[in-house]
């Protein structure tokens, strides 16, 4: 698959740290929303006591569908960059104006809940 990584200009490059998982080098800061620059529809989060996320947004892309703007927003929350084993499913409308510190929450509460998280796994 294409899974070229390209590098956006602000990665914060501070002290060396060692290498505690996987080849990422520059891991995003935990609760920190980052697009991907791919052009693909989703966002990279880091949540804590998580690890790493993937949030599947249906129209998000380059700036459209931002849920910080309250654009109504169809979220996947995902543990696999191309949308596999999906967790969770919903909707952020534009009533409920979620800020983007509000969307971190929402994901946590998400990837807490017990439900089918992990029915795949098994």
């Amino acid at each position: 698959g294409n899974r070229a990584r390209s590098r956006e200009s602000g990665a914060a490059t501070s002290s060396a740290q060692p290498a505690s998982r996987g080849p990422d080098p520059e891991p995003p800061v935990s609760g920190s929303v980052r697009t991907v620059p791919t052009g693909k529809r989703y966002c990279f989060v880091a949540v804590k006591g998580h690890g790493d996320v993937f949030v599947h947004f249906n129209n998000f892309r380059h700036g459209e569908g931002d849920p910080a703007r309250g654009d109504e927003v169809s979220l996947v929350v995902s543990k696999e960059e191309d949308g596999r084993e999906i967790g969770k499913r919903a909707t952020i409308t534009r009533r409920k104006k979620r800020s983007a510190d509000e969307l971190l929450e929402f994901m946590r509460h998400q990837l807490d809940a017990p439900a089918d998280l992990a029915k795949d796994s098994a």
